[in-house]
């Protein structure tokens, strides 16, 4: 999108949807250890690694036009036992005005350890994704006209996903597929409907450099493939004792930056910060800002 644009061809449904992308996608950064946080809404199985975390997040963007978006991301998970396997949720909501997108979905993973290799996890996640008007701008229609009746704009997708997860010292790798079945959908009019989602294939990975083992090094790549479009998610992380962290993530190449910095500290609480700007409004001092408060209870 260009800023010189007219207002009303920034779709706001479009905003959303940017919005939800960049929450979490693009600042989806780790179980264990913090790129992937929040991962598990992509892949399922990423629950079954050794984390035990319960993360949440804030985030808040002024756009174009004075528009604000402003969100919450939650997530939880928690091995029960080795035979059982672990459970979590993950919960989202982001506003952008009047307009609304939320998601709750429940996480399944099972783990085998593979001797003097690592683990792999099997994953499983069924939830539900809304998108709604929350009160409707009537200044733009004559609330006189005999023919005005104020939309009622909502949407529902039942979410559900499948994955598989392996995690050794050095190397991360998973893959995973998400699919969507549309409950409802009133956007658009008669004739046609606004697409919210899309059926997606996830494919990630991540290496560790050790050094002196303290500092640790580790590029990353998550690829979201689905009909007619590849997005690329590259980055960088560091880790040094375990405690402080910092990193880099750019989206196709281009679209969108993001710069973060946090510490775990006494390896129970994650304090974070991320910033992420994008050349997709080519709009000055625009960017979204993301505070990140965690606890480890086991």
């Amino acid at each position: 999108m260009n800023a010189d644009f007219p207002k009303n061809n920034l779709k706001r449904p479009t905003l959303l949807l940017i919005s939800l992308f960049l929450f979490v996608f693009n600042s989806s950064y780790a179980q264990e250890g913090v790129y992937w946080m929040g991962v598990s809404t992509k892949n399922p199985a990423a629950i079954g690694t050794p984390s035990d975390w319960i993360i949440g997040s804030y985030n808040y963007a002024k756009l174009p036009y004075d528009q604000k978006i402003s969100g919450f991301i939650g997530n939880a998970d928690v091995r029960i036992s080795p035979k059982i396997g672990s459970i979590g949720v993950n919960y989202i909501n982001e506003n952008l005005d009047h307009e609304n997108i939320s998601s709750a979905e429940l996480c399944y993973a099972y783990t085998f350890s593979i001797e003097e290799m690592g683990e792999l996890n099997f994953g499983f996640s069924m939830g539900l994704n809304k998108y709604e008007e929350t009160t409707f701008d009537n200044s733009i229609l004559d609330q006189n006209d005999p023919s005005f009746i104020a939309p009622d704009l909502r949407a529902k997708y039942l979410k559900t996903s499948f994955g598989t997860y392996f995690m050794s010292k050095k190397l991360d790798f998973g893959i995973s597929y998400n699919f969507y079945n549309e409950l409802e959908n009133s956007y658009g009019g008669e004739n046609f409907s606004i697409e919210f989602e899309k059926n997606v294939i996830t494919a990630l990975g991540a290496y560790r450099f050790f050094i002196h083992n303290k500092f640790t090094v580790e590029p990353n790549v998550l690829l979201d493939f689905s009909k007619g479009n590849t997005d690329k998610n590259i980055g960088l992380f560091a880790n040094y004792n375990g405690v402080v962290w910092a990193g880099y993530n750019n989206l196709n190449f281009n679209d969108t930056h993001s710069v973060m910095i946090g510490m775990d500290i006494i390896r129970k609480i994650r304090a974070g910060y991320s910033y992420s700007f994008s050349e997709i409004f080519q709009e000055e001092n625009y960017g979204f800002h993301e505070f990140v408060l965690g606890f480890r209870f086991n």
